[in-house]
């Protein structure tokens, strides 16, 4: 797919068809404005959508509530810890109740639970 591929579909998909079809808009400033604006918005909405969807999710969906960098991540100066934290936040660490998940048909969440 090329570019002008790509932008063409960018384009149709957020119902700005026209604007491939004309070759441009009047307001190139004022279009890129609303532009940004409709792709930032769907986005957010997308991602709220599959977050509220996934269950595994719950932590995170209680203390995450827009998308922006914490600001106590910023004070932390070990990536490693960083990386620690950001993966309890969005439940992709390495405990049982997580990995066990892939074993489903064997144990329970409660079994999964109990093994901590």
């Amino acid at each position: 797919m090329t570019f002008a591929n790509k932008i063409e579909n960018l384009l149709s998909r957020y119902g700005y068809d026209y604007v491939w079809m004309n070759q441009g808009v009047r307001n190139e400033s004022l279009f890129m404005f609303e532009f940004k604006q409709l792709v930032k918005d769907c986005y957010l909405q997308e991602w709220s959508e599959s977050v509220n969807k996934n269950s595994k999710l719950s932590l995170f969906r209680n203390l995450k509530i827009e998308i922006t960098p914490e600001l106590y991540l910023s004070s932390i100066r070990d990536r490693t810890f960083q990386s620690v934290i950001a993966k309890y936040r969005c439940s992709s660490y390495w405990l049982f109740i997580e990995t066990g998940i892939r074993c489903q048909n064997i144990l329970s969440k409660e079994e999964r639970i109990s093994l901590l």
